[in-house]
């Protein structure tokens, strides 16, 4: 099983205002990048789960009523020996991240039919996680009013993109409360397997977050933060899922953003008379000039090393790996083809990674397929067609990706449902629109779609690739029952129009 923290949009807040006290207020700016240096550790005993990146929003747009960000990033995972012990080797995932050595099974996540990696299902965390940028909208206090994408945290975190993101109080208060009515959702990871296939199991859940001010000056107000987060469901009379924790918040005057946290939690998950406790520390600081260059220094050497071509003495070796049926070797050789493109495309290479995509390893699935971006031929078509069903997003949009390479037509119709998938979305609307005209019926078609994020994207990516064909159905579309898929019509008419009258 999942347990994914769904926080809710909806809120009340309770303040108390002070003399002397700050009128916080957040001061993004356009086109300005804000990069973080996040590292969360998970205390599970005999090891510690670290996950560390640097995640960053953009500022698209700011209006007295609401500001447009793009968020770009996840964390990657390691698991660390604590001091006089040697590190441990990773873990199947569950609710929690990686499961416990004694972890109470169906409330820590057993290991399922095809395995969980180290990347889990979390879109936060892993080799992939999200390369495409997620939106927020929020209101003037901070609140999250809009969001498309995810990157959704384990040990019921949430969205990693929520984190350096706070709400501030509606006046001068000097402390203030939030509560939402919100919940958490535990799915079954192989809704394939089993009598109970396809279940999902809400909880509802009562968030509370209370602030108060600690130290305030011209340049900065530092912050005490307490959290908690308690399931209405019990087990033995206490709360299924439960979180508290607290720590300090530092928002900076100057730059108008949150520049520092340092917090401290505990999870607890119960399940009849067994229960799990894992202690957390979240830390984060917002990288400064010299930070920033130097992770940008290390990115281009990063892809420098990756874009340098494997020797033929090393494409052997990883070859041999790949097709060794040693699990570790496979995934490291795997992972050396994701990262590698080669000079001409190689058939040996690309028939050892269709046969991993069609393994039962969840974490070896996604490696090669991401590695088939670059080492496809024309006759991996009908594996990464068929990949477009897997289970997992990172191999489905892979497998778009690849599929793009090779102009795929019989790809058309597929990737144009994956458009009702919020998480294939993007990868399928540049396919579609790389596929041109031939893929204008089969994007018409999505404009009947229940959806109206489908319709509307339906609808850009006609502005682009639509002929005389499109015009009927776009004049109709500008009567559509959402003012997004309206407005975003009336443009992709005009588009249509200009260029087919040229």
């Amino acid at each position: 099983s999942l347990a994914v923290f769904l926080p809710s949009f909806g809120h009340c807040q309770e303040g108390t205002a002070e003399s002397g006290s700050s009128g916080l207020r957040y001061g993004w700016k356009v086109g300005t990048t804000y990069t973080y240096k996040v590292k969360i550790e998970a205390d599970r005993g005999e090891y510690v789960d670290e996950l560390s990146g640097n995640p960053s929003y953009t500022v698209v747009s700011v209006e007295s009523d609401r500001t447009d960000l793009s968020f770009r990033g996840g964390l990657h995972e390691v698991q660390k020996g604590k001091e006089g012990q040697s590190a441990v080797r990773r873990r199947p995932s569950g609710p929690m991240g990686p499961r416990g050595p004694r972890g109470p099974r169906g409330m820590m996540g057993p290991r399922g039919p095809r395995g969980m990696g180290p990347a889990s299902p979390m879109t936060g965390v892993g080799p992939f996680s999200p390369a495409r940028p997620s939106g927020l909208t929020l209101d003037p206090l901070g609140n999250i009013t809009r969001e498309e994408g995810s990157s959704q945290l384990p040990y019921l975190l949430g969205n990693l993109s929520h984190l350096m993101i706070e709400p501030l109080p509606k006046t001068a208060d000097q402390t203030w409360t939030v509560a939402n009515d919100s919940g958490i959702v535990i799915k079954d990871m192989f809704p394939q397997f089993g009598p109970f296939a396809g279940n999902e199991e809400r909880l509802p859940a009562q968030e509370k977050m209370t602030y108060a001010i600690e130290t305030n000056d011209d340049k900065l107000t530092v912050i005490q933060k307490k959290y908690e987060l308690k399931t209405a469901e019990t087990e033995q009379g206490k709360p299924r899922f439960e979180m508290e924790g607290q720590g300090k918040l530092t928002f900076n005057k100057a730059l108008g953003v949150f520049e520092k946290l340092d917090y401290s939690m505990k999870m607890v998950a119960r399940s009849g008379n067994l229960s799990a406790e894992i202690p957390i520390k979240v830390t984060y600081h917002l990288m400064d000039e010299a930070e920033q260059a130097q992770l940008e220094q290390a990115a281009r050497e990063a892809q420098a090393e990756r874009k340098a071509p494997l020797t033929e003495e090393d494409l052997e070796a990883a070859l041999a790996d790949l097709q060794s049926g040693d699990t570790p070797r496979m995934i490291r050789a795997a992972q050396q083809f994701a990262q590698k493109s080669p000079e001409q495309p190689d058939a040996q290479v690309a028939q050892a990674l269709e046969n991993l995509l069609a393994g039962r390893e969840a974490v070896l699935r996604s490696f090669a397929a991401k590695a088939l971006e670059s080492w496809s031929t024309p006759e991996s078509v009908p594996a990464l067609v068929e990949a477009l069903g897997d289970d997992s997003a990172m191999v489905r949009v892979s497998a778009i990706k690849a599929l793009g390479q090779h102009k795929a037509k019989e790809a058309i119709a597929p990737i144009a449902e994956r458009l009702g998938e919020m998480s294939d979305r993007g990868a399928a609307a540049e396919f579609l629109k790389t596929m041109g005209p031939d893929a204008e019926p089969a994007v018409l078609k999505q404009l009947e779609s229940a959806e109206w994020r489908v319709r509307r994207e339906a609808v850009a990516i006609l502005k682009e690739i639509g002929s005389e064909a499109s015009i009927p159905a776009l004049e109709k579309a500008q009567d559509d029952p959402n003012g997004f898929v309206k407005r975003s019509a009336k443009d992709a008419l005009s588009a249509v129009k200009s260029r087919t009258t040229l």
